[in-house]
């Protein structure tokens, strides 16, 4: 879902190449057994179809991956945002190639790299509804 325009907001308010990937998440990433989950590979190719430019509030799903028949299965999103902070589609696909590029299974990156400003997170994990 994204928000739609003439919304007041703010696009993340970090240098994405300061940030590190953190390789965690619910126990049910794990349990994919593959070296490189099938999860993250599909969450990959979801990516590929994602147009830019599109507005993602805090907690909605980027792209998600069903596990089986639904409605589980794993998810690419923004995770508590500060008020009016948004994340974008074009940001998303950095970040999810930075997770992509050093964790395996679910992951998040910190959406401050000192983290005192809490400015949220993005997240690949397992999710109860797709």
């Amino acid at each position: 879902m994204h928000i739609g325009k003439g919304m007041a907001m703010a696009l993340l308010p970090v240098d994405l190449k300061t940030l590190k990937p953190e390789c965690e998440g619910q126990p049910m990433c794990h349990l994919t057994g593959f070296s490189r989950s099938t999860p993250m590979i599909e969450i990959k190719k979801e990516f590929k179809n994602l147009p830019d430019g599109i507005i993602f509030k805090s907690g909605h799903h980027v792209v998600c991956h069903n596990l089986a028949f639904g409605p589980t299965g794993f998810c690419a999103f923004f995770e508590n945002l500060k008020d009016g902070v948004v994340g974008t589609s074009d940001a998303a696909k950095e970040l999810f190639e930075m997770l992509y590029s050093k964790c395996d299974h679910c992951a998040k990156i910190r959406l401050d790299p000192t983290d005192r400003n809490n400015n949220g997170t993005f997240k690949v994990d397992y999710v109860g509804w797709t």
